[in-house]
């Protein structure tokens, strides 16, 4: 006889919201922040972001970007910590000029980055 309880293999599903444009989405967002009033043209802003389970994250943290331009501020890149850490300061790097690590990735590297 087992001294172990009896285990079931169980799935948990939640609910997922589809945001259609990202982009415009992320902007009205961020207009009702008001970050206008609190952000003058010149200004030097940190950005920053988790991208665990994140779908699209580089579309996001691009049109953030694009916001925080728009409003004047100057970007600064902060690194982040763990074994991620350095590539997602790159990706961030890449992204604020207009390109992405996935892109010059390999295949096999790239899925490394897109399921985790």
């Amino acid at each position: 006889m087992s001294t172990y309880p009896r285990m079931l293999r169980l799935r948990q599903k939640f609910p997922r919201q589809r945001v259609e444009n990202i982009p415009a989405t992320i902007r009205d967002v961020l207009a009702k922040l008001n970050l206008g009033t609190k952000i003058k043209p010149g200004q030097t802003v940190a950005l920053t972001a988790g991208s665990r389970g994140i779908a699209n994250i580089a579309l996001i943290l691009k049109s953030t970007v694009q916001y925080l331009r728009d409003l004047g501020a100057k970007l600064a890149t902060l690194l982040q910590t763990g074994n991620t850490g350095i590539w997602a300061a790159l990706h961030l790097f890449l992204i604020v000029r207009g390109l992405s690590l996935l892109s010059l990735l390999p295949g096999r590297a790239r899925t490394a980055f897109q399921g985790a």
